[in-house]
């Protein structure tokens, strides 16, 4: 072993023989050996010292491939080329770190890795990589500002964080075989980059943070976006998303602020959360086949949305949090729509239910603008709809036979509903804690209203008709406090005022 600062300072020495079996040199081992123009690293050392040769004269060096430690051997040298021995596999973390004069590098054919700060902050301009690449570590080239170029081997799999950050490269190519590259591009001056045909997903954050991309070519190979792909890309305005694409992840464009326009492909089915969140993309088409889409809209900018004919289901909290959100159309075809569809829409005022609509999920425009609805007599489905809503009125279609169980459920702002005749049957909890109904007339067609039907609401008074012969629990925990009987009921249905705790008055028929 050469130990620490051995040589440092020793102005004297222009040549040294080191040891056949020398296996360690430490750092700043020759400091300050101004006049020292040439070393010989021997077959057979395995670590390197940082700065071993700052402030020397060696302009060329030969790095056994036996080194496997060497972090910032060379910085602060004036080492202007350097060979890596034949043999090599990896490129040792940060072995050329701060190496200020290097301008050429020649990587031998073994070379399968360049792990982490291998050249960071070195003053690199070009570079071959060998074909049997197939991981660039963390920072690799960061800050190599004169390093303008870079071809990736076919066969890389693994780019680093911020490999080309701070360096000259501002086109780039993709390899389809590129698997893992969380913010590999992120802080670099890429404006350009073509993705290889044959990849099939585009790996998590690949370009996030790559505050200069502005365009992107990416392959009909490609099926899914991963997650928060492009995320905060500034200067990225629109892209062309292939025909094959089937999923978009979490935020892959979010914090775009540049993008006013995306066309999503008939064939995507999954939509990521906030996946155009700080977008300006204003109108948006969702393809018929998008059957998972939670929150994708969340913090964008959407103010009209279209979802295609063929879509059957309105996937659960598809626009929540989209506050921009005005104008929507549902395609004829939808049966059901989900829990949260509409959720914090704000400025969303008004919607029509589809004729052919039959589900609808809880809380599905809670915090939006909708103070009237229309429903359609297909509903058999609708727990909660309105629960959270600013509904105050809704409008029943004249051949409605049932209100579904919970319909109206925590409808807290419903003061004004009228059932048509024809209805049959009252659900258990259907109007359920809706505090602001003070009045409601049971039409005659009623047969059976079910349990905790009225629970919590503000309705005092009620007539019960003569149609009606099953309704156990009905008025539990209700305002209920006169009830008036047709005078041609012959019987009370068992429990039917069980838990009606305020009701003083009952008017029954004589006899």
């Amino acid at each position: 072993m050469i130990g620490a600062y051995a040589f440092t300072n020793d102005e004297s020495l222009t040549d040294v023989t080191l040891p056949e079996n020398l296996t360690v040199i430490r750092e700043n081992a020759f400091l300050n050996c101004s006049k020292l123009e040439r070393l010989d690293i021997p077959s057979g050392v395995t670590r390197l010292g940082n700065n071993i040769l700052r402030n020397t004269a060696v302009k060329e060096i030969m790095i056994p491939n036996t080194v496997t430690y060497a972090n910032s051997a060379f910085g602060e040298s004036a080492i202007e080329k350097a060979v890596i021995e034949p043999g090599m596999t990896k490129l040792p973390n940060g072995i050329f770190a701060n190496t200020k004069s290097l301008s050429e590098i020649v990587l031998p054919d073994t070379l399968t890795e360049i792990e982490p700060s291998v050249f960071y902050n070195s003053s690199l301009s070009k570079i071959r990589l060998p074909a049997g690449v197939t991981a660039i570590g963390n920072n690799a080239f960061k800050n190599c500002s004169n390093l303008t170029e870079l071809s990736l081997p076919d066969g890389v799999t693994t780019l680093g964080y911020g490999f080309l950050e701070g360096s000259g490269v501002t086109d780039i190519t993709v390899p389809a075989t590129v698997t893992k590259a969380v913010r590999a591009f992120q802080g670099s001056m890429i404006k350009h980059a073509d993705v290889v045909s044959g990849m099939t997903k585009l790996p998590d954050s690949i370009f996030y943070g790559a505050g200069k991309l502005a365009q992107v070519q990416l392959p009909d190979s490609i099926t899914e976006i991963g997650q928060e792909a492009f995320y905060n890309n500034a200067e990225l305005a629109d892209i062309s998303l292939p025909d094959s694409l089937v999923s978009v992840g979490v935020r892959a464009f979010g914090r775009c602020g540049k993008m006013n326009a995306i066309t999503l492909p008939s064939g995507v089915r999954q939509l990521g959360r906030e996946f155009m969140a700080g977008t300006k993309v204003a109108s948006i088409r969702v393809p018929a086949a998008v059957t998972s889409a939670d929150s994708a809209f969340y913090g964008s900018s959407i103010e009209e949305a279209v979802l295609e004919d063929g879509m059957k289901s309105v996937p659960s909290g598809i626009f929540d949090g989209a506050p921009a959100l005005s104008d929507i159309t549902l395609a004829d075809t939808t049966e059901e729509i989900g829990s949260k569809a509409f959720y914090e829409c704000s400025k969303l005022e008004e919607l029509t239910i589809p004729e052919s609509v039959t589900t609808i999920g809880s809380e599905f425009i809670k915090g939006t603008g909708i103070t009237f609805i229309r429903l359609n007599a297909k509903i058999t489905s609708a727990n909660g709809m309105l629960s959270g809503s600013s509904v105050t009125t809704v409008e029943f279609p004249s051949n409605m036979t049932e209100i579904p169980d919970g319909m109206f459920r925590d409808a807290a702002e419903l003061t004004r509903l009228v059932i048509p005749e024809g209805v049959t049957r009252i659900g258990s909890s259907a109007f359920y804690n809706c505090k602001s109904l003070t009045e409601m007339k049971i039409p005659n067609s009623v047969e059976n209203i079910g349990s905790y039907a009225f629970y919590g609401t503000g309705i005092t008074e009620i007539d019960i008709p003569l149609s009606v012969t099953r309704m156990n629990s009905a008025f539990n925990g209700s305002s209920i406090e006169k009830v008036n009987v047709d005078k041609n009921i012959s019987a009370i249905p068992n429990g039917a005022f069980r838990g009606a705790s305020r009701l003083t008055d009952i008017i029954l028929p004589e006899g």
